[in-house]
């Protein structure tokens, strides 16, 4: 049960997931930090001065609407939606370039209205169909961007990656760091756009600037990696860390990676712990394995077998490999838990299953002496 093997993969970039705010507060608490950016953005954009004709609903109403985006079940922004649903609406039919991408983004993620992703484009596209002014721009560029989510993932549109690359393209140009990021990632995987890692290393660095954890994340995963960047582990722990800072439990879980490999700063087995749990206390598996291997070995803690599997178990739940084969390995050995050979087998089938090599070993080994 190796540390090392345990936090190989760490440094794998990934995309922004384009989820209804329901499902983001469910998720990684880096996650949860883009959503506050969004409603601080959201506030901005209310503020902006209507057509004299309408009159948008007052500011405190509308944190509540983006505030209340986590949970449409609460009964007071239900209310608060149908009462203010008209004003928005016939602000969005006079051309309100704000209130349009309101209605369009109410319409995305179900809030308040039964979730249509056509009706949600359509006002999208209203939305930068308007001029382009001080005043528009910023909503126009959140039009923008969920124009490109709905060509990414076919919601209301076919399904088509360069023109979602496109839409992106013109929101991140504006500004916008979500975009930015996005656009990153499909420069860096070749997704609807020819490959190119100095493309996406420059367009997670806009993001990382701006102060987008997920996109600092992923351009200290270049500089660590030293593919799209020159290699500089020193520059990954910096941008890793300042994701870290704001929450990101994958940048997290890298930093701690950083001192237990000693890659980009001084080697401290104590200090990995302290990240690997901070990580791993919000449900990130690989943080999760990585603590229990760290309580398995005593590397940078008091050794706890028991610890260690309560750890494995929380991760191998979660499907991670590496910690059902730990796990499966503690069964087989009664380290940490009573003895069970089935047990041991369950856990080592499931990362077979998985692909896993070392796991279709152990599992031969394991049933070859008749457990």
């Amino acid at each position: 049960m190796s540390l090392v093997r345990a936090m190989k993969t760490e440094n794998t970039n990934h995309a922004l997931i384009p989820r209804p705010p329901t499902a983001i507060a469910k998720g990684e608490q880096g996650a949860k930090c883009v959503l506050r950016a969004m409603v601080s953005d959201a506030l901005e954009i209310a503020l902006m001065k209507a057509p004299p004709a309408v009159k948008l609903p007052p500011q405190e109403v509308v944190d509540r609407w983006y505030r209340a985006g986590e949970n449409w079940k609460d009964k007071n922004a239900e209310i608060e939606s149908a009462l203010y649903w008209d004003q928005y609406k016939r602000a969005a039919e006079q051309g309100n370039a704000v209130a349009q991408w309101v209605i369009g983004r109410c319409y995305y993620e179900g809030a308040g209205v039964p979730q249509d992703y056509s009706q949600a484009i359509h006002w999208f596209r209203e939305a930068v169909k308007q001029p382009t002014t001080a005043e528009n721009t910023k909503a126009q560029s959140w039009a923008e961007y969920y124009i490109g989510l709905c060509f990414s993932q076919g919601h209301g549109v076919a399904s088509d990656m360069p023109e979602a690359v496109d839409w992106l393209r013109r929101a991140a140009t504006r500004g916008h760091l979500l975009a930015q990021c996005n656009l990153g990632y499909h420069y860096e995987k070749g997704q609807g756009v020819a490959k190119d890692q100095v493309e996406a290393a420059t367009w997670y660095r806009k993001a990382a600037q701006q102060g987008d954890a997920l996109a600092q994340c992923n351009l200290g995963a270049c500089y660590m990696l030293g593919q799209e960047v020159q290699q500089n582990p020193a520059e990954a722990v910096k941008w890793y860390r300042m994701a870290a800072e704001q929450g990101d439990v994958r940048a997290q879980c890298n930093v701690g990676q950083c001192y237990a490999s000693g890659k980009g700063v001084d080697k401290d087995p104590v200090e990995a712990v302290a990240w690997f749990r901070k990580s791993a206390e919000h449900g990130y598996a690989r943080a999760q394995c990585n603590l229990g291997v760290c309580y398995s070995e005593g590397t940078g803690i008091q050794k706890d077998p028991v610890e260690a599997v309560k750890w494995y178990r929380m991760a191998a739940e979660q499907g991670h490999v590496i910690a059902q084969c730990n796990l499966g390995g503690c069964y087989s050995e009664g380290t940490g838990i009573q003895r069970d050979p089935s047990e041991a087998a369950k856990w080592y089938r499931m990362a077979a299953e998985q692909g896993d090599t070392v796991a279709r070993v152990l599992l031969r080994k394991h049933l070859a002496k008749g457990n």
